[in-house]
């Protein structure tokens, strides 16, 4: 799987979304642990396949009250940053609120991005002068 993550990754930076889409679909048709549900809606958030990353992590940021299950900061960071791009900015920033910069810096980061997309640009510097100085 590792392999696998560092080939899309690869694909993603090189512009090569077609590719690396497909290569995404085919991983999350694989086994893969819980660790990896974080690199897996990462690589669908940055490819703009939003409700993938959503439907990758809502079962572990959202489960059902029946199950005891605590998302970490990243699993938070990465839910939220897909619903930034969604534009679902209240919800993200309500998720991010309880995630610490020092487990997860890239919070900052989605802070920062969901400032900027209401246009309030005067409160995205402060995150983000955080996340680059980090």
């Amino acid at each position: 799987m590792k392999y696998m993550f560092l080939q899309i990754d690869g694909l993603i930076r090189s512009g090569a979304h077609v590719e690396a889409k497909k290569a995404l679909l085919q991983a999350t048709q694989e086994n893969f642990s819980r660790e990896d549900l974080v690199i897996l809606a990462s690589f669908s958030r940055r490819l703009g396949m939003l409700e993938l990353a959503l439907r990758l992590l809502h079962p572990v940021v959202r489960p059902p009250e029946r199950k005891i299950i605590q998302a970490n900061a990243a699993e938070k960071a990465e839910y939220a940053g897909a619903l930034i791009r969604m534009g679902v900015l209240a919800e993200a920033r309500r998720i991010l609120s309880t995630v610490s910069p020092h487990e997860y810096p890239r919070s900052l980061l989605f802070l920062a991005f969901a400032h900027i997309s209401e246009w309030n640009f005067e409160k995205a510097f402060d995150p983000l002068t955080q996340f680059i100085n980090w």
